[in-house]
């Protein structure tokens, strides 16, 4: 009896560690290696077998708080798919001279050879960091010797000298999470609120633990001459533990027409409410988006630099002479800028090289540019004023925070209407910005220190117009001629991507896209902005018709035809993201052969989406040998609601379901 005890106990000890296995770095088992799959998803490609974060305050008496984060991870590679997560990316604030640092990183791939677990070593040579913006720096490192089936793990501490921020717990990923282990100690004297977003449910725990701080300050003193002597002391304080604990995390699903997944990725946040220090009275946090924009406004490399004016005076004073209304002065202006200094790529809130470098050099970041753009607007006499962005990579912020915005451009306001101007985009027009810019909403900021929220989705639609006039011969092969109209955002969009490219080269894609070859291609208003982008050309196919038992089968909107679904999920938790408003419209007649006739069309269709969101209409008639049809997709709104997932699901499906119908045809 008692070896039966003694047994279950036993069996009961080795479940209990097993259910609390400790990932030490350096160590992985056999088992892990050699595992094919992931248990709960064999479509993943990749997943974290561990992944713990720990953050805590760090006091030194001479410099204050510091933020310490220690970051420890271990994932599975099952597939070349996954080979991505073997590299890790991290993000560093700086500003004025506050930098975050990343100290300590180490790490490893393992590998099984000949039942051998063997080691690679991360190589400090490896490891990369670069200014991708003026406010952040990129840190970057590939682990080595990736291949199927191999392990890889890392860890590493950032230390922040912004102890007011704490980072977001990244709750969820686009792979599995098998254990997630996080803890986050705060001194009794910062007070945050958590706040869980996404679509996963997690228990944030709450518990105190009493600490004693050590620390040593120099201090100034006064004897005879002033010195500096250090003293030392020690503090008692309770720290608030935040704990999350979770295991089998499922994978956060890749969604079409997302603005930026990670806004809608599970995690948890922490608001600081307030502030108080021993002997010192207590100071509210409650921070306004008013407040972040008017602290930004006052950066030297920010609010100063709109100030500045003698470096472009003499030059636009000339360009503005004569020029009376202000509708004239804005294109004037903004061409101006726009053909004087060159987007560099880089984005950032504050200057780089400031807004007279920028211009004498003829190059700058987002801030040179868009702030030499306020500036010069100003001094036209103008109501310009900039507005703070978050572009779509840097997602939406859901508490005002510095971090928040990483981009600006600038606004002019003529009879109460505001007019929003970005300057990086040659090719832009007066209230069209770039799709990375159209996210939600931005702030705009006046100079004494007020701000006011300004929506940033396109005003007018965006549509791609199509006309194609075919005749098929008797041999079944179709000429035609086609006539393609771009405007707004979509002729952005287009101008963008192939101004730099030849017109052969643009041909080529056409044809291959389309199935078709063509002849006396031509493009209007390929730079030319204040005009839709036109494309004519005459075209040849013999891939178009389809003979199938004597009959004769043909997609009424020929190569224009929506193929696909682009929703494939039953469900979906995220709104559609379009950017913009759009409609795409095709009139399509086709002259069929001499001596056949028509056996079957499809019927006319019409769907209108519940408020308006969007329209489907689609006809088609005959008159004689020739068929005429109209096809109009339209979304109204450029941002569906979840909600409406499903009715947005079916509508495409109808879609594609309508212009995939045939015309048939047989001989007399």
């Amino acid at each position: 009896m008692k070896n039966k005890i003694y047994l279950l106990l036993l069996f009961l000890l080795l479940i209990s560690k097993n259910y609390a296995q400790v990932y030490k770095f350096g160590k992985v088992s056999k088992s892990e290696l050699e595992e094919k799959y992931y248990p709960s998803d064999s479509t993943a490609n990749a997943a974290y077998l561990f992944k713990n974060k720990e953050v805590s305050y760090l006091y030194n008496g001479d410099q204050g708080w510091k933020l310490i984060t220690e970051v420890h991870e271990r994932v599975k590679l099952y597939a070349k798919e996954g080979f991505d997560y073997g590299t890790k990316n991290e993000y560093l604030y700086t500003s004025g001279g506050n930098d975050e640092k990343i100290i300590g990183i180490k790490g490893l791939t393992y590998e099984l050879v000949d039942g051998k677990i063997i080691k690679y070593k991360l190589d400090k040579k490896d490891i990369f960091k670069e200014k991708s913006s003026e406010s952040r720096v990129h840190v970057k490192f590939t682990m080595p010797n990736l291949s199927e089936g191999s392990i890889v793990e890392w860890k590493y501490k950032i230390e922040s000298p912004y102890e007011t921020f704490i980072d977001d717990v990244i709750l969820q990923h686009t792979i599995p999470i098998k254990k997630l282990d996080v803890i986050v100690k705060v001194p009794e004297y910062y007070k945050f609120k958590t706040n869980l977003k996404g679509f996963l449910y997690v228990d944030v725990q709450q518990s105190f633990v009493n600490k004693t701080i050590n620390f040593s300050k120099r201090s100034a003193v006064q004897s005879g001459k002033v010195r500096t002597e250090r003293s030392s002391g020690s503090v008692d304080l309770k720290e608030k533990y935040y704990t999350i604990k979770k295991e089998n995390i499922p994978a956060l699903e890749k969604e079409p027409y997302v603005n930026n997944i990670n806004n809608y990725r599970s995690a948890c946040q922490f608001e600081l409410i307030k502030y108080h220090y021993p002997g010192d009275r207590e100071y509210p946090y409650a921070t306004t988006w008013e407040r972040v924009s008017k602290k930004i406004f006052e950066s030297p490399s920010f609010g100063s630099e709109i100030d500045k004016q003698s470096h472009y005076k003499e030059e636009l004073s000339s360009l503005l002479d004569g020029i009376t209304n202000d509708s004239q002065k804005i294109t004037t202006i903004y061409q101006f800028v726009k053909s004087k200094i060159k987007w560099n790529r880089r984005n950032g809130k504050y200057t780089s090289s400031g807004t007279r470098k920028s211009y004498k050099d003829g190059e700058g970041n987002v801030a040179d540019i868009n702030l030499n753009l306020v500036s010069m607007l100003r001094y036209a006499g103008l109501e310009a004023n900039p507005v703070l962005v978050s572009t779509r990579a840097n997602g939406v912020f859901f508490f005002p925070t510095l971090k928040g915005f990483n981009y600006v451009i600038a606004s002019v306001i003529i009879s109460n209407k505001i007019i929003l101007l970005d300057a990086t985009e040659f090719y832009a027009v007066p209230n069209q910005l770039p799709l990375r810019a159209i996210n939600w909403e931005g702030r705009l900021v006046k100079k004494d220190g007020t701000s006011l929220s300004v929506n940033l989705a396109p005003e007018k639609i965006s549509s791609e117009d199509n006309f194609i006039s075919v005749i098929i011969n008797q041999d079944l092969e179709a000429t035609g001629m086609l006539r393609k109209k771009y405007t707004n955002l979509n002729a952005l969009t287009f101008r963008n991507k192939y101004s730099s490219l030849k017109e052969e080269e643009v041909i080529e894609e056409i044809e291959e896209n389309n199935l078709i070859e063509t002849e006396r291609f031509k493009i209007q208003n390929k730079t030319t902005s204040e005009k839709p982008i036109s494309i004519t050309t005459k075209f040849f196919s013999d891939d178009l018709v389809e003979e199938i038992n004597d009959k004769i089968y043909i997609t009424p909107l020929l190569f224009l035809a929506e193929k696909e679904n682009p929703f494939k999920i039953d469900d979906r938790k995220y709104p559609v993201d379009f950017g913009t408003t759009w409609r795409e419209k095709s009139n399509v007649s086709i002259t069929i052969p001499k001596g056949y006739e028509v056996e079957s069309i499809p019927e006319s269709l019409s769907i209108n989406l519940t408020d308006n969101f969007g329209v489907l209409r689609y006809q088609i008639s005959q008159s004689g040998e020739k068929l005429k049809i109209t096809s109009i997709v339209q979304l109204n709104y450029p941002i569906i609601p979840a909600i409406f997932y499903k009715e947005l699901k079916e509508f495409y499906n109808q879609v594609v379901e309508k212009q995939s119908e045939k015309i048939v045809i047989i001989k007399k």
